[in-house]
C-alpha cells in the first residue's frame, strides 16, 4: 500500500512537470489578437473574415454589477476566492462525471480565458489540466480578477453576429451594456456556454429557460432576492428585444461547418485564432443552394413559416463538400444547421441502405430477386403496411425498390444477416439505432424508423452507390495555415472499400428509374440516380396537435450523378398547430424542391455511369421464379432485361413457351349442323406433368375464318 502510494505521488509530480514544461508562454498579447481569420473557397478567393471587426471591448468600470453578478452566480460562485482553481468544484465535478450523475463543469473563469487564449478546444484531460496550471501560475499572477473578467466578457461570441458583451447589447437590446437591467443582464449571462442554442432572436423559449437558470442560481448564492427573480423571470423575452441585424456572410451556413471542422481539427477556435483556411466551398455551386433556400428560385408552400430544409453536396470521389444549405432564410451565426446538425428520420432512403445493398452484396441478389408483396406483420407483431395499402403479389427487386414498397423491403431486411447489416451501414458513415453494447438493429431500421440522420451523413453514405463502392468521410477544409507560427496542416479524406462495385452499380441502375419518375436531370441531361422518402407523425402527436393522419413530417431525396451527392431533408422542425403539410403535399413539395437545388448542383459530365465487368444484364422471361432464361418461343411482351452479379445469372431456359409440332391427319365431319374436328394426338417429350401444372394448359386455339372458336387440349404429355 504505502509503495503504491510513493508511485502514486511519483507519477502525479512527474505529470505536473510534463504540463509546466509543454504549457505555452504566457503571452499578454495572445490576450489582445487583432488578426481576423481568412476564409478562401475551393478555387483560393477570400469569401468570408471571422474575429476583431465584431468586438467593441468595455473596461471593468463599463461592465454593470448586475452582469458581474449574474455571470459570476452562473459560470463561477468562488471566482473572487480562489487562485484560479476551485478545488471542491473540480472534486465535484469529477465526481459526478464518474457516477453519470453530470456535477456541473469544472472550469473557473480563469481557466476559460486560458482555454480561449493560451490553449485550445481540446477536450484532454492534458489540456484540462495545462489550464489549471496556467491559471493558478500565470494568469491569476500577471492579471488582477478585475482583468481576468474584462477578458472573459469581451472575447467570446454571444450569438447573433455580436462578439463580447458591448455588442451583444447593443445587437439584442440597442443600449450599451453598462444600461443593462436584472432581466437582460441575465439573459446575456446565460449566453456564454451556447450562444447558439439561447440566441433569443432565434430560440425565444430555449433564452427564457436559461435566463430563469441564471436568476435561480443568483437567488441561490445571495445576489438577488426570490421577489426579485420572479419579476425579472415575469418580463417576457419579446418585450425586451430591440434587437438590430448585424451582417453576416452570405456563405455563413458553410462558414459554421467549417468552424467546427477547424475546432475540431486543430482545438482552435477559428474566431479566437487567426487562421487562413482554405475550404471545399464551390462558390457557384453555394449561391445557387442560398437562392433556392432564400425564396429566391424557388416558391414556398404559403402559409407554412415553419417549413424548413437542409442540403448537403459532396464529392462523390474524394468527400469534399462542395456546397450547405443549413436553413430556409437562415439568420444567425453558429446556429442549429439543418444539414449537418440534426437527427431525423429517414424514411424510405434507408431501403438501399439496410435492405437491397446488403442483400446484394451479401445474398447475391440481382435487380430481378423476387419478393412477394402481401399481407405481412414485424417478427413482433404489427402490420407493416405499403404507402398506397395494396398488396401486389410477386414483384422484382428493382420494382419493390422503385416503388418504394415497404412489406419487400422488410422482407428484404429479415432475409439478410443483422450484422452484416449492420456493418454495411457503418461503413458507409451511418450510425443506427441498437442497444447499448449491442449491434442488433431493430427491424423498423428496414423503413427508415430510427433515431434518424441529417443530409450531410446521408451525403456520404451514398456516395459509394456512386463511385462504385467507397466511402469517404465528408470535409470541408483541405488547409490551415496558423497566422501567427505560419505552421500548416493539409487535410483529405481517406478511402474505404465499403461494398462491391456490382452492388453499388446494380443499386444505382434501379434508383436512376426513380429519378426518371420524379423528373430530377443534371444539366445537359446527365444522369441522376435518387432515392425518395417521407415519414408519418404518430397517432398521439396528430391527435394533439390536430393533424389529419396523412399528414407528413419529414420529406427526403438523396441523389447523385457519377460525381455528385446531393442530400436534402425538408419538413417541420417543431409541431405547430394547423401547420402541416399531408404526405401527397409533401411529396408535390420535396420534388419540386430538389429539382430547383439539383439545377444548381448537377454539373454537365458528359458520361453515365460505369457498369463494372462484374455485372452482367440478362434478358429473363417476366413471371419465372427463381429467373429463368427466354426460350425461342418466349413472347417478347413477356421478356425483361435485368442486372445479375456475373457468375450468378441464371442458365436454366423457361419452358413456359413451347412450338407444339403441326397436327396431322386432320380430318372434318359435318353431321347434324355441326363440324366434328379429328386429329392424331400430339406427343411433347420437353414437357414433365410438373411443368405443365406449373406454366397452365398447351393446346390449340381453333379459329374458323379468322374467329376464335375454342381451345383444345388433345396432347400427351410424356413422363
Amino acid at each position: 500500500g504505502i509503495v503504491f502510494c510513493i508511485v502514486g505521488v511519483v507519477v502525479m509530480v512527474a505529470f505536473f512537470i510534463y504540463i509546466a514544461v509543454k504549457a505555452p508562454e504566457f503571452d499578454i498579447e495572445k490576450f489582445n489578437r487583432n488578426e481576423t481569420t481568412l476564409i478562401y473557397d475551393n478555387k483560393n478567393e477570400l469569401k468570408a473574415t471571422l474575429g476583431e471587426e465584431k468586438r467593441e471591448k468595455v473596461t471593468y468600470d463599463e461592465i454593470p454589477e448586475v452582469l458581474i453578478n449574474a455571470i459570476i452566480a452562473t459560470e463561477d460562485s468562488r471566482f473572487f476566492q480562489h487562485n484560479g482553481f476551485d478545488a471542491p468544484r473540480f472534486i465535484k465535478a469529477a465526481i459526478g462525471q464518474v457516477l453519470g450523475r453530470g456535477g456541473g463543469g469544472a472550469s473557473t473563469l480563469t481557466m476559460q480565458v486560458s482555454k480561449n487564449n493560451l490553449t485550445n478546444f481540446d477536450v484532454s484531460i492534458t489540456r484540462k489540466f495545462t489550464d489549471i496550471y496556467l491559471s493558478i501560475f500565470k494568469i491569476e499572477k500577471n492579471l488582477s480578477k478585475q482583468q481576468i473578467i474584462e477578458y472573459y466578457v469581451n472575447n467570446p461570441y454571444l450569438g447573433n453576429y455580436s462578439y463580447g458583451i458591448e455588442q451583444a447589447s447593443l445587437s439584442y437590446f440597442n443600449k450599451h451594456a453598462y444600461e443593462l437591467n436584472l432581466a437582460e443582464a441575465s439573459l446575456i449571462a446565460g449566453l456564454f456556454q451556447a450562444p447558439g442554442d439561447y440566441d433569443p432572436t432565434v430560440n425565444p423559449e430555449y433564452a427564457k429557460e436559461r435566463r430563469e437558470t441564471v436568476l435561480n442560481l443568483m437567488v441561490r448564492h445571495g445576489y438577488i432576492t426570490k421577489e426579485e427573480a420572479e419579476i425579472a423571470n415575469n418580463i417576457s423575452i419579446e418585450s425586451i428585444l430591440n434587437a438590430n441585424s448585424n451582417s453576416t456572410s452570405i456563405y455563413q451556413g458553410y462558414i459554421d461547418y467549417v468552424v467546427k471542422e477547424a475546432i475540431k481539427k486543430t482545438g482552435l477556435d477559428p474566431y479566437f485564432y487567426p487562421m487562413e483556411i482554405y475550404t471545399n466551398m464551390d462558390t457557384k455551386k453555394q449561391e445557387g443552394v442560398n437562392n433556392v433556400m432564400n425564396e429566391k428560385t424557388y416558391t414556398w408552400p404559403k402559409n407554412k413559416p415553419t417549413l424548413q430544409a437542409g442540403v448537403a453536396a459532396v464529392e462523390s470521389t474524394s468527400g469534399k463538400i462542395l456546397a450547405i444549405g443549413s436553413a430556409r432564410n437562415r439568420k444567425g451565426e453558429r446556429v442549429l444547421s439543418y444539414a449537418t446538425d440534426i437527427n431525423k428520420q429517414i424514411g424510405s432512403t434507408a431501403k438501399p441502405l439496410f435492405d437491397y445493398g446488403p442483400g446484394m452484396e451479401y445474398n447475391n441478389w440481382s435487380t430481378y430477386t423476387i419478393f412477394k408483396d402481401e399481407v405481412y406483420s414485424y417478427t413482433g407483431g404489427g402490420v407493416m403496411k405499403n404507402y398506397d395499402f395494396r398488396y401486389l403479389g410477386d414483384i422484382t427487386l428493382r420494382y419493390a425498390l422503385s416503388d418504394s414498397r415497404n412489406v419487400p423491403a422488410l422482407k428484404a431486411f429479415q432475409q439478410v444477416d443483422n450484422k452484416k447489416i449492420y456493418e454495411f451501414v457503418t461503413s458507409l458513415g451511418i450510425v443506427p439505432e441498437t442497444t447499448e453494447g449491442s449491434t442488433y438493429l431493430h427491424e423498423a431500421h428496414s423503413i427508415g424508423a430510427f433515431n434518424g440522420s441529417n443530409p450531410l451523413t446521408m451525403a456520404g453514405a451514398y456516395q459509394a452507390f456512386s463511385n462504385g463502392g467507397y466511402f469517404y468521410e465528408p470535409y470541408s477544409i483541405n488547409k490551415i495555415i496558423l497566422r501567427d507560427t505560419g505552421e500548416t496542416f493539409n487535410y483529405s479524406s481517406d478511402k474505404t472499400k465499403a461494398m462491391s462495385d456490382s452492388t453499388a452499380y446494380m443499386i444505382t441502375d434501379v434508383l436512376k428509374d426513380v429519378a426518371v419518375q420524379i423528373g430530377v436531370r443534371g444539366a445537359a441531361g446527365t444522369p441522376v440516380a435518387l432515392k425518395t422518402g417521407t415519414t408519418n407523425y404518430d397517432s398521439k402527436t396528430s391527435q394533439q396537435m390536430g393533424y389529419p393522419s396523412s399528414a407528413a413530417p419529414d420529406g427526403w431525396i438523396v441523389g447523385y450523378t457519377p460525381n455528385i451527392v446531393m442530400a436534402m431533408w425538408t419538413g417541420f422542425d417543431t409541431n405547430t398547430k394547423g401547420e402541416y403539410l399531408t404526405s401527397n403535399q409533401m411529396t408535390s413539395h420535396r420534388n419540386a424542391l430538389y429539382r430547383a437545388l439539383a439545377k444548381a448542383v448537377f454539373d454537365r459530365t458528359g458520361q453515365d455511369f460505369k457498369r463494372p465487368s462484374s455485372v452482367i444484364s440478362v434478358a429473363i422471361e417476366k413471371g419465372t421464379n427463381p429467373g429463368l432464361l427466354p426460350s425461342e418461343n418466349t413472347p417478347s411482351n413477356m421478356k425483361v432485361t435485368e442486372l445479375f452479379k456475373r457468375g450468378t445469372e441464371p442458365t436454366d431456359i423457361s419452358n413456359a413457351y413451347i412450338s407444339l409440332e403441326n397436327v396431322t391427319g386432320l380430318t372434318s365431319n359435318y353431321a347434324d349442323g355441326k363440324i366434328t374436328l379429328t386429329w392424331n394426338n400430339v406427343e411433347i417429350k420437353t414437357l414433365n406433368k410438373g411443368e405443365e401444372e406449373r406454366f397452365g394448359n398447351f393446346g390449340y386455339k381453333i379459329f374458323v375464318d379468322g374467329k376464335y372458336v375454342g381451345f383444345t387440349k388433345n396432347i400427351t404429355v410424356l413422363e
